[in-house]
């Protein structure tokens, strides 16, 4: 097998990693898709997990994997940003910000697997903690795409004008984020606000692989 370039790979990366989590987070169990719960009800979700036990298991890792894909590809145009001129600063602080929503994001995911293979009383508790590690990971992350996307729109060579669209988006991802977490009542509908917005961060992530990918053609 040939090899293949630093470059090419984040580009790869940064398109298809979106993708993996975006599809499996629609799939897993009580989300959207299959067995459809208000997060804000333990007992829904739980019963959703459980129910589709094999199918929690398969959504927690591929999101997760999904995930670390795009964030490799996330942290090679940080590399290229940083030290070098506009965006410096604001990708500076972007990455320890997406790294910290990565790892509660395994965490969380971790914890809702455990919860599909049907931990019994335990599930309630578990069910909380997973949910406080989600919604605090998902204000870092969303933080963290903020500052990356605004480090971006001051840079042509990544589509200046989709990065300054794409962080409305993450403002509003942002406040939707702190309200969810800070008001479990209002949870379902700030998670599928949430949910359009990872859609639309992922189609600017292949429009912005595709373009890495084209430099070494």
């Amino acid at each position: 097998m040939g090899t293949i370039s630093t470059t090419k790979l984040a580009g790869f990366s940064i398109a298809l990693g979106p993708v993996i989590a975006v599809i499996f987070y629609f799939l897993q169990p009580g989300i959207a898709l299959i067995d459809q719960a208000d997060p804000a009800d333990a007992t829904a979700v739980i019963n959703a997990l459980t129910a589709n036990s094999g199918l929690t298991t398969l959504t927690g890792i591929l999101i997760s994997v999904g995930l670390v894909i795009l964030v490799y590809g996330i942290f090679f145009i940080a590399g290229e940003i940083r030290g070098n001129g506009n965006g410096d600063a604001l990708v500076r602080y972007a990455v320890p910000m997406i790294l910290i929503g990565l790892v509660g994001f395994i965490f969380g995911n971790g914890i809702i697997v455990s919860i599909g293979s049907d931990v019994g009383t335990s599930a309630a508790p578990l069910f909380h903690v997973g949910s406080g590690i989600a919604g605090i990971a998902g204000i870092f992350f969303s933080l963290g795409f903020l500052a990356f996307f605004l480090a971006l729109a001051s840079r042509e060579e990544y589509n200046s004008t989709l990065a300054y669209i794409v962080s409305v988006v993450s403002v509003i991802t942002v406040v939707v984020s702190i309200i969810g977490f800070s008001d479990n009542s209002q949870l379902e509908w700030t998670s599928g606000v949430n949910g359009i917005g990872y859609v639309i961060f992922t189609i600017y992530s292949i429009i912005l692989g595709k373009d890495l990918i084209a430099r070494e053609e």
